[in-house]
């Protein structure tokens, strides 16, 4: 049995196990976020982590490396939104790094099939970096279908974070390809993606709705595709998230998970969280 049958059969198993675990609910009920609450385990996010970040361009991929002393650390590859670079996602990369994971991004502008991904995540983890074989498999926009689409080709991901995803016109992706535990995250205000009606088959509902994995799906309230609240620039609540979730599955921090894991995550009293479903937990 190859390496990735193998991979798909164990993620199979633990989506089925866990799935029997899951308290009875409607699958369209939405944990909406009530109060002022700001669970601990995003806000300890919303600023840098302890270690310093360096930038550099190898080849076709840009990379944002937290120190290479010490332990090897896991990873994060990143594809871009259509027409975007690296560049366009500094603040949100930067932030991920900061908290001890190695980051590629491909430089592509077009990066939905997730072979420019995927040959990222392999460049980083054998160009001597200080890598772990554990990459998170992220992008935005097209990249969101990117980052799925990479996860089924690439036996080092071991979750998926797709952000405002397009699977209906810039790139295609089945939520079945998500390697799991695996993160959609939505703008309510999205007009260019939006994640749809719950039962849609498009974007990030879609990707939702397919997936065989222990799987949350997170609307960031007011956030538009590129501009207020989105995770270009410094990367709004988005950074924060992403960088959570990596550090909830790549190093199994306690916050983290409690806020962002389960069927019922701390992330729904957020007073900045318009709504949040999970399954397969």
């Amino acid at each position: 049995m190859s390496g990735l049958i193998r991979r798909r059969a164990v993620a199979s198993a633990l989506a089925a196990a866990s799935a029997a675990l899951l308290t009875a609910c409607d699958e369209d009920g939405l944990f909406l976020g009530r109060g002022a609450s700001r669970p601990v385990g995003i806000t300890k996010f919303e600023q840098l982590g302890p270690q310093p970040v360096r930038i550099l361009r190898s080849g076709r991929c840009t990379l944002f490396l937290s120190s290479t002393a010490g332990d090897p650390k896991p990873g994060l590859g990143w594809a871009n939104g259509t027409g975007a670079s690296p560049s366009t996602y500094a603040g949100l990369l930067t932030r991920i790094a900061s908290f001890g994971v190695q980051v590629t991004a491909a430089n592509s502008p077009q990066a939905g099939d997730g072979t420019d991904l995927s040959d990222c995540i392999d460049q980083l983890a054998s160009g001597g970096f200080n890598v772990q074989d554990r990459f998170c498999a992220a992008g935005h926009s097209q990249g969101g279908s990117g980052a799925v689409n990479a996860s089924r080709i690439n036996e080092r991901v071991v979750c998926t974070i797709a952000v405002q995803p397009d699977n209906r016109f810039t790139a295609r992706s089945d939520g079945r390809d998500m390697v799991g535990p695996a993160l959609v995250l939505c703008g309510s205000d999205d007009r260019l993606a939006p994640c749809g009606a719950s039962r849609s088959r498009a974007n990030g509902s879609g990707l939702f709705n397919q997936a065989n994995v222990p799987v949350t799906q997170l609307s960031v309230k007011g956030a538009t595709h590129t501009g207020v609240g989105s995770p270009t620039g410094n990367g709004g609540l988005y950074a924060a998230l992403v960088a959570a979730y990596t550090q909830a599955v790549l190093y199994a921090d306690p916050d983290a998970r409690a806020a962002l894991f389960g069927p019922s995550p701390a992330a729904a009293s957020d007073s900045r969280v318009e709504s949040v479903r999970s399954k397969g937990f």
